[in-house]
């Protein structure tokens, strides 16, 4: 075999596991520059940042998740050649993306930003960051949510040294880095890089599945453990949910620090609260639901536990309503306590906003879950998470302008695209919406295969029940 024909299939497996990130990331951008004058266009800011990061840790998480660690350390390779190829495969990926990033954040909607560091900041952190913490944690997951939290992480201790030891407020604290952003990367890149190579040079194939985190046992006993099946049912639910669990911990902690910073030095200090509650609600929700079906396929669980003596709708009645419950418990109530507790006055709208957020909370969850049935991994799902988000807010409005159009010229108008309306729609769609995509799920989950024909004819139910719920919402107002 020559030195082509080995190089050559490592290649091709690299490019063929960082496609559908690559794909949604790119899909997310391009959605963002053609919608750059609507509300869809920061989706391409988030999005791309979520990519990047989560790209770079899913270059050394695939081998976790398929479990071909053994066999790729097996290889009559050297590492050195190994790790050329993995990140040969992701960086020519990530310039793509910077290329088409630096296209849309250039554009009028983001003319306020830098576009230098807006790209390549997110960029070092998917090379230099993300994969170091997923060979650390052994899973993408892990490796993607402290990638991307320990540089604000290192960024809030910053603030806190600074103002406290030095008397330097956070404006000019972020404004000093952001100026020297570059020097600062040429020191700590090739840092991290020697970190990275050095990991991956003294990585080991151990068995069992791989572990993102474990809590701990507080009431452990020896012995065996005799619990009713639906305690087991919940405690293996919420053992599923453990990285977000851990998610909530560290907003948590970045909250009570931002907020305690705001009143010991409000002048001083200016920490985006409001975008990362945003982010929080909506990115631990997707992460519910995408670990809820897929995380045990992925981890070979699926089959034994359909043999379990209780039934498969049962159970999955059981994991619907953990998660469900999960998304409520961390994505609202512990956010409204947190704004409960630090801020100074209250809003009377905020019930109103309350009852939204749980729809909405509720919808993206069930959507999630849909998504994890349909794939082998909670990557996979997350990844496909953000263009089916963007393909149903345009298929959502591109619906309210048609009910609305065709309803007039036809003498009996449905002001189905108005604000009332949509208010209406958004707690009128999920419970037509929501119950078919448990059920959706259901079928997907219990189920070896996933025939695209099937898989056609439940979006396109779904779709008919979205615009039912569009036009039933017109007709009420």
């Amino acid at each position: 075999m020559t030195r082509s024909q080995s190089v050559s299939p490592l290649i091709t497996k690299e490019a063929r596991a960082l496609l559908p990130v690559w794909a949604a990331t790119l899909f997310a951008l391009a959605a963002a520059f053609a919608w750059r004058h609507r509300s869809y266009s920061d989706i391409g800011l988030v999005g791309y940042v979520a990519g990047v990061i989560v790209l770079g840790a899913h270059a050394i998480g695939h081998e976790y998740g398929h479990r071909t660690l053994p066999i790729l350390l097996a290889q009559p390779a050297s590492r050195a050649r190994l790790f050329a190829a993995k990140f040969l495969v992701a960086g020519g990926m990530l310039a793509t993306l910077a290329v088409a990033a630096s296209v849309v954040f250039t554009t009028d909607r983001f003319r306020g930003n830098d576009a230098a560091s807006t790209v390549m900041l997110p960029i070092l952190g998917g090379v230099f960051l993300a994969p170091l913490f997923t060979m650390i944690c052994r899973g993408t997951l892990a490796g993607a949510v402290l990638g991307g939290s320990s540089p604000m992480m290192l960024w809030v201790i910053a603030v806190l040294v600074a103002w406290w030891g030095f008397g330097v407020g956070g404006d000019a604290l972020t404004a000093w880095v952001l100026g020297r952003w570059m020097i600062l990367a040429l020191i700590a890149c090739p840092i991290l890089g020697a970190l990275t190579w050095r990991a991956f040079a003294r990585m080991e194939a151990l068995e069992g599945a791989p572990g993102a985190l474990t809590l701990p046992r507080w009431r452990a006993r020896a012995g065996a453990r005799h619990r009713a099946p639906w305690r087991a049912l919940v405690a293996k639910e919420i053992h599923l949910q453990q990285m977000t669990i851990a998610i909530t911990l560290f907003y948590g902690v970045i909250w009570i620090i931002g907020a305690a910073l705001r009143r010991s030095a409000p002048s001083s200090v200016t920490l985006p609260l409001e975008a990362v509650l945003l982010l929080y609600c909506l990115g631990l929700t997707i992460v519910l639901g995408a670990l809820a079906s897929a995380e045990e396929r992925q981890q070979g669980t699926l089959d034994v536990q359909l043999l379990q003596p209780v039934s498969a709708l049962w159970q999955w009645a059981v994991k619907c309503a953990v998660t469900l419950g999960l998304a409520v418990l961390l994505g609202v109530v512990v956010p409204a306590v947190l704004l409960g507790s630090f801020a100074e006055a209250g809003d009377a709208a905020s019930s109103g906003r309350a009852a939204s957020l749980v729809s909405l909370v509720v919808l993206v969850t069930s959507s999630s879950i849909y998504l994890s049935s349909l794939t082998s991994s909670g990557v996979r799902a997350m990844a496909w998470a953000l263009p089916a988000s963007i393909g149903a807010a345009i298929f959502i409005q591109t619906a309210q302008s048609m009910i609305a159009s065709v309803s007039t010229s036809l003498g009996r108008p449905i002001p189905a695209n108005n604000t009332e309306a949509t208010v209406v729609a958004a707690r009128v769609v999920p419970l037509l919406v929501v119950p078919a995509l448990l059920w959706f799920g259901f079928v997907n989950h219990t189920s070896a295969e996933h025939p695209l024909r099937r898989t056609v004819t439940q979006v396109a139910l779904v779709a008919m029940l979205t615009v039912a719920g569009i036009m039933t919402a017109g007709a009420l107002i």
